[in-house]
């Protein structure tokens, strides 16, 4: 299973190779610093991990990070199956709320 936000770079499809690259030569890492974290694909996959014992997640673009938190403590809610229009995305685009990432990740037109 691919974990992580559709993000423009997106490294899902590749984060477990990153992942076992990064542990086979740091094999007693514990702590992580996801320095570009966007959608999170590495964040999760060093989580899925044993040996980590704690990942900093960060991104530049606060939208994103607030949206990540919003599904971290209330999951996938209804909220995000809703249809997005042209105007509505136009509108919150450059919002810095989890509803602005969500559509900066999601949504383009």
């Amino acid at each position: 299973m691919k974990y992580g936000i559709p993000y423009m770079g997106s490294k899902r499809g590749i984060a477990k190779g990153i992942v076992d690259y990064i542990l086979c030569y740091n094999p007693h890492c514990k702590y992580v610093y996801d320095l570009f974290g966007g959608g999170g694909a590495i964040t999760f996959e060093f989580l899925k991990r044993n040996q980590i014992k704690k990942v900093f997640y960060n991104e530049l673009n606060t939208g994103v990070c607030e949206l990540l938190k919003k599904i971290r403590d209330d999951g996938v809610t209804e909220e995000f199956y809703q249809f997005i229009d042209r105007e509505t995305f136009n509108k919150h685009k450059d919002d810095n709320d989890w509803f602005g990432g969500f559509i900066k990740t999601c949504w383009s037109f």
